[in-house]
This record gives C-alpha cells, sequence and structure tokens, in this order.
C-alpha cells in the first residue's frame, strides 16, 4: 500500500473501512452545533477553566461546512496538564434526512493530522485514538519533558486510500485525537491560531477544517 507523509493530499482508491466511530447523535449526546469547546478540570492543579498550570490553554473554533447535509464540529475533550496531552473530538453528522453515503480520506473522520500556525512556523499534531488509516515509526510520548508534550522525531505516514461509511440522519462518525507539538518548531506550545484542514471530509473534495487556538496563562 502506498502511503504519505501528513502533509500531502490524500489519494481517490475507494474502500469501505471505517476507522472512527460511528453514532447516532440522539443517543451520545454530541451538540448539533458546529462550533463547541468544552473544558475539564482532571486534577487539583488545574486552573478553573481547566486548563492546567504552566501549560497553555486551548480554544477550537470549527468552519462552516459548504454542503448542506455535511455538519461538521470540534470539541475539547481533555485540556494540556502535566499527566496528558491535550485532546480532541471531531465528528461529522448526517444532517440531511436521507442515508447517504459519505466519502473519506483513511482516517475517519477527520485526517488532517497536521496544524500550521498562522503567522509564523510552528506547528501541532493529531494523533488519532485509532491507529488504522496510518503508520508511525516512533514512540508516543507518554510523559510530559520540561512541560512540553513534544512530538518526538519519526515518520507519520497516513495511508494513500479513501474509505466510506453509510450514515442515517442525525447519525455521526467522530474520533478522538491527542495534540501534540511538531518537533520541527523552535518553541513547544507556542501561543497563537493553528489551522488544521482536510480536502476530502464527507464527500471528495469537500474542503473543511478549524482552528486551534493555544493561549499562555
Amino acid at each position: 500500500m502506498r502511503r504519505r507523509t501528513i502533509l500531502l493530499a490524500i489519494g481517490t482508491v475507494i474502500s469501505t473501512s471505517l476507522a472512527g466511530c460511528i453514532q447516532n447523535n440522539g443517543d451520545t449526546g454530541i451538540e448539533d452545533e458546529p462550533n463547541q469547546s468544552s473544558d475539564e478540570t482532571p486534577d487539583d492543579s488545574t486552573e478553573p477553566n481547566g486548563a492546567s498550570q504552566n501549560f497553555p490553554s486551548i480554544t477550537v473554533e470549527a468552519d462552516e461546512s459548504n454542503v448542506e447535509y455535511i455538519r461538521g464540529s470540534i470539541e475539547i475533550i481533555r485540556q494540556f496538564s502535566a499527566e496528558a496531552p491535550a485532546r480532541l473530538r471531531v465528528s461529522l453528522e448526517n444532517d440531511g434526512d436521507e442515508s447517504r453515503e459519505f466519502a473519506f480520506g483513511s482516517i475517519q473522520p477527520f485526517g488532517g493530522l497536521s496544524g500550521t500556525h498562522v503567522d509564523r512556523d510552528e506547528g501541532l499534531i493529531l494523533y488519532p485514538e485509532d491507529d488504522s488509516g496510518f503508520s508511525y515509526n516512533g514512540e508516543v510520548p507518554e510523559e510530559s519533558t520540561d512541560g512540553c508534550w513534544g512530538f518526538p522525531d519519526g515518520e507519520l505516514l497516513v495511508d494513500d486510500l479513501a474509505t466510506t461509511a453509510e450514515l442515517q440522519p442525525t447519525e455521526t462518525v467522530s474520533m478522538e485525537y491527542d495534540l501534540f507539538d511538531d518537533p520541527d518548531g523552535e518553541e513547544c506550545l507556542s501561543e497563537g491560531e493553528y489551522r488544521f484542514d482536510e480536502s476530502d471530509f464527507g464527500e471528495q473534495g469537500h474542503d473543511w477544517g478549524f482552528s486551534a487556538i493555544l493561549e499562555d496563562e
């Protein structure tokens, strides 16, 4: 199987594998609004808004979909802390009134794993909870180093493969991703806005993404 780095476009070989988790929105409690964020307070070392001391806080802003039956959302599951990196959940909902087959890359629903700072040469990496659809030849960090959740040097390759999923009305496919600093940057978890984009979000050629904003406390 051909593979690509996280910066290349996904191919168009059709498959029916399902990398994410399909859910019914009415059963899971996932909010219907396209722009979502939530904060947790994992332990007593955190601030009231859920952001851990000595780590930046994170907020997210999702794009509006330009396909009427596709609703994308981004949710913060966990803020950065000394115990774990930040975690995000990306979801795609069938917002239409009939069953449809949705098209994705090899990682459902979102394969844009590389985020780029809008103002300078810094980046972030999304690491999916499901290890299908890509390969990584390094070790995923289990603890922070010097106050940083940095992704170690190693080649992260996304499969050059397209997949599909059949969704009923209000049904969703979702995936959770841990968020790490890109090792190519000079400053770890630099504050500011980072853009994540996917070119095949529910439909081939449908561009959708979100911004992750880091802010030092």
